[in-house]
C-alpha cells in the first residue's frame, strides 16, 4: 500500500506550501515525494482513514491512529503518540419534523424529486 501519500498529505496542510519552494528542501526528497503522490494514492489513503467513524476517544478513534502509526512506522519514520483528552459536546437528543410534503402529498417509492 503507497504510504507516501499520507505523508506527503500532512507536509503540505501542516506546511501550507509546497516543500519545493522552501530554503534547504533536498530536491531529490521533493522529487522522490511529487513521483510517489498520485490522486489515486491519496483516494486509497483517505478512504482508510475514513473507513469508520473516529470520534475522539472512541474504539474507532484507537483504530485510526494505530493506521496512521502503521503507515508512518512502514515508511521508516519514527512517529510518537501524545494522547489528549478533549471535552466533546455530544448531543443528548435529536427530533426530526418532516414537514412537507403534507401526508396527502406523501412521496411514493421511485418517485422523482426536482
Amino acid at each position: 500500500m503507497p504510504h507516501g501519500n499520507i505523508l506527503a498529505l500532512f507536509l503540505l496542510l501542516i506546511i501550507g506550501n509546497p516543500p519545493c519552494s522552501r530554503a534547504g528542501v533536498d530536491a531529490s526528497l521533493v522529487a522522490a515525494t511529487n513521483e510517489r503522490v498520485s490522486p489515486d494514492r491519496l483516494r486509497a489513503d483517505h478512504m482508510k482513514l475514513a473507513a469508520e467513524p473516529h470520534i475522539a476517544g472512541t474504539p474507532g478513534d484507537e483504530r485510526v491512529i494505530a493506521k496512521i502509526m502503521a503507515s508512518f512506522t512502514e515508511m521508516g519514520l519514527q512517529p510518537s503518540r501524545h494522547d489528549i483528552w478533549p471535552l466533546l459536546c455530544t448531543p443528548i437528543s435529536a427530533d426530526l419534523e418532516i414537514i412537507t410534503p403534507t401526508p396527502k402529498e406523501r412521496l411514493q417509492a421511485g418517485d422523482i424529486i426536482a
